[in-house]
């Protein structure tokens, strides 16, 4: 890291600690400058220009000096400027942009309207780099350990900024999941699952269903956490971080439900390749004595059975590659068997 990028890190860390009354600052700047004072143009410029720059370090805030005064555009959040890898460690790349400027996805198009920090922002990036040079400029955007997430170069036009190229992580395949051991399995990895905390209506009968991390829209690693619960004769599922999660609610005796999106997040999922699918089943009556995916080869594969305090059944989660899986099979208690096409099964958020 450059002397330049610890300095800009230290000043964005103390500047987080400050609470400053900016509206009051600028007035009182402006009283200042407004005093009929024989000045030349030169000595009114050089105090505005220290206390912007004060005003931009303390707030975090992207400055700008024009003819009419002083626009201040910020906060800008909580993105840390500096230490982001100039190279790709993930497993693949997908440009969404191309040297034209035109879009091949629409998934992540970064604009710099409002400066460098602030598209950082607006992706919830933890780190990002900026470079000018001439008409050209590059954001980088990267993950809290530094790793570099995407990368977007610019050119300068008579309106300001232009995208050329826009390059993000995926996971090998064009998918979404962040490489790890076993894939398939349901239940917690290397991360710290988020608690479930206000995410259902009885966190006492919460049990944790998987845990894993997965590259957002602007090729960021993001760890997510899914819970289920009891909600009367449905279970309740979650999926997401503290600051975002999405919901659904399965009802018992039906037909297997599609939840991949819980799994996968729909907008992450914009131009790329689902490479997992995730079924549930609930029984609230204890009809069913199992549920297996049958996939193409002819083999089957059971599904997981939770269950948690206080339910009144089980539920029945199938984890399986969407180019494998030909059917799920549900078995009820007098012997039957029940067969629903891969393709058939719907998402319940979409009935």
């Amino acid at each position: 890291m450059s002397v330049e990028e610890r300095l800009a890190r230290a000043l964005s860390d103390q500047a987080e600690r400050v609470d400053v009354d900016v509206e009051r600052m600028y007035a009182g700047t402006m009283r200042r400058l407004g005093r009929p004072r024989a000045r030349r143009s030169g000595e009114v410029l050089g105090p505005l220009v220290v206390t912007l720059a004060v005003l931009a370090l303390l707030v975090g805030s992207v400055v700008i000096l024009h003819q009419r005064g002083l626009r201040l555009l910020g906060p800008s959040g909580t993105s840390k400027v500096g230490g982001v890898s100039t190279s790709f460690a993930c497993g693949g790349q997908v440009r969404v942009a191309d040297d034209a400027g035109r879009s091949q996805d629409d998934s992540f198009l970064p604009s710099l309207d409002g400066g460098p920090r602030a598209a950082a922002d607006e992706a919830h990036a933890p780190r990002y780099s900026y470079v000018e040079h001439g008409d050209d400029a590059t954001l980088r955007l990267g993950n809290a350990d530094g790793s570099l997430a995407s990368v977007s170069t610019f050119r300068r036009s008579s309106a300001g900024w232009d995208l050329l190229t826009t390059t993000k992580c995926v996971a090998d395949g064009g998918g979404i999941v962040v490489p790890g051991q076993d894939p398939l399995r349901l239940g917690t990895r290397e991360t710290t699952p988020y608690p479930v905390g206000g995410w259902v209506r009885d966190p006492a009968s919460a049990v944790l269903v998987d845990d894993r991390s997965s590259y957002d829209v602007a090729g960021l690693a993001e760890n997510r956490t899914m819970w289920a619960s009891q909600c009367g004769h449905r279970v309740c599922l979650v999926d997401g971080a503290p600051t975002h999660f999405v919901s659904t609610e399965v009802k018992s005796g039906k037909a297997p439900a599609d939840i991949t999106s819980l799994l996968l997040d729909p907008d992450s999922m914009v131009g790329r390749t689902p490479t997992l699918g995730l079924w549930v089943v609930y029984d609230a009556n204890g009809s069913l004595s199992s549920v297996a995916m049958r996939l193409r080869d002819g083999t089957t594969r059971p599904a997981e059975r939770i269950s948690g305090p206080g339910w009144r059944g089980q539920a029945y989660l199938a984890l399986g590659r969407p180019d494998q899986v030909a059917s799920v099979q549900v078995r009820h208690r007098g012997g039957a068997t029940t067969t629903y096409a891969a393709t058939d099964i719907t998402d319940p958020s979409l009935g």
